[in-house]
């Protein structure tokens, strides 16, 4: 890899770790976690995926984030890097990129229609879909945010 486009993915893996860390934190103070059991406080590029290590770029709860920041886009190529480590670690992938002067968008997995409400209000059971979904940094976060609440409240932490 080129001296330039390293130096490049690393400041966008540390950007990424900052908007992960100003995600959580709100949530962590929320919640009354205890200092020395925060994620926030601890979260840092994973230095060990250049040694092989398939954990993603960030290591954070439920996703295994890979960090692309790029001129040319290869998002199918990306995408199953991403699947692929994320496989390997049960976790869901997750895939944030962006180019120069450009925003973070995030690619996941979403899940469509396993129920659905009538009219009447009653719930129909539908087969489930999954399809990969390209969303805003923005929708991603504000997802996070609640998902954290969720992965945070079913761990104890005393």
């Amino acid at each position: 890899m080129a001296k330039r486009s390293q130096s490049k993915g690393k400041r966008g893996e540390a950007e990424v770790v900052k908007l992960f860390v100003e995600c959580m934190t709100p949530v962590e103070d929320k919640l009354n976690i205890p200092d020395d059991l925060r994620i926030s406080t601890r979260l840092q590029r994973n230095l060990a995926q250049y040694s092989g290590d398939a954990s993603g770029d960030v290591d954070v709860p439920i996703f295994c984030v890979e960090v692309k920041f790029a001129d040319t886009f290869k998002l199918p190529a990306w995408w199953k890097q991403c699947e692929d480590q994320a496989l390997s670690v049960g976790k869901k992938p997750m895939l944030i990129y962006r180019g120069a002067r450009k925003q973070w968008r995030i690619m996941v997995v979403t899940r469509l229609f396993d129920h659905i409400k009538s009219t009447d209000g009653r719930s129909e059971s539908y087969p489930s879909l999954d399809v990969v979904s390209d969303i805003s940094r923005l929708q991603f976060f504000e997802y996070y945010a609640k998902v954290y609440e969720v992965f945070l409240r079913s761990v104890k932490h005393d």
